[in-house]
């Protein structure tokens, strides 16, 4: 028999930023990470999640603070599960747009300390003229000292540099 709820599952986040996954994390009105509830201040990066769950309708009934506009719950970063791996993506687009990233996880005590981390750095220009930078750092450790515990941890920083117009001040075009 059909379940009542319906869970709308989104692309995982490593989707190109910007497109519809992306905005409906954004419009959801209530944030969830591993299913626990958080006061989400700004947005997680790709360094720290490995993808999201877009709930809406009977599906976040049983939450608590459902939310009209729905629940996005985020999933973070998997470990590596004992055997350490790395993954290095280079990415070229218009207008000069270019991209590197580094996502790894690693193994420090086999089964009961894993870190798994990355690093990014980014130049967007999605309008010619227009260009931003972006750097990200993110790590999700995940230490299991028996089968009964298990503690996590979430640290992600990001700067974006507007490097604004070039098209302004002594190169502006008549």
């Amino acid at each position: 028999m059909p379940s009542a709820s319906r869970w709308v599952q989104k692309p995982s986040v490593s989707t190109v930023p910007g497109r519809c996954a992306a905005s409906a994390r954004r419009r959801a009105g209530n944030a969830r990470i591993d299913g626990l509830y958080f006061d989400q201040e700004g947005s997680l990066s790709q360094r720290v999640i490995e993808g999201s769950m877009i709930r809406v309708g009977l599906s976040e009934l049983g939450y608590a603070f459902p939310a009209p506009t729905g629940i996005v719950d985020y999933d973070l970063r998997h470990t590596g599960n004992g055997t350490p791996n790395a993954s290095v993506i280079a990415t070229v687009g218009p207008f000069e747009t270019r991209g590197l990233s580094v996502d790894s996880s690693l193994p420090v005590l086999p089964r009961q300390l894993e870190l798994p981390m990355g690093a990014s750095y980014q130049v967007s220009a999605r309008n010619p003229g227009y260009t931003s930078r972006v750097a990200n750092v993110g790590a999700v450790p995940k230490w299991t000292p028996n089968s009964r515990w298990t503690f996590r941890a979430l640290f992600d920083w990001q700067e974006t540099t507007d490097v604004g117009n070039l098209y302004a001040g002594s190169h502006a075009r008549a």
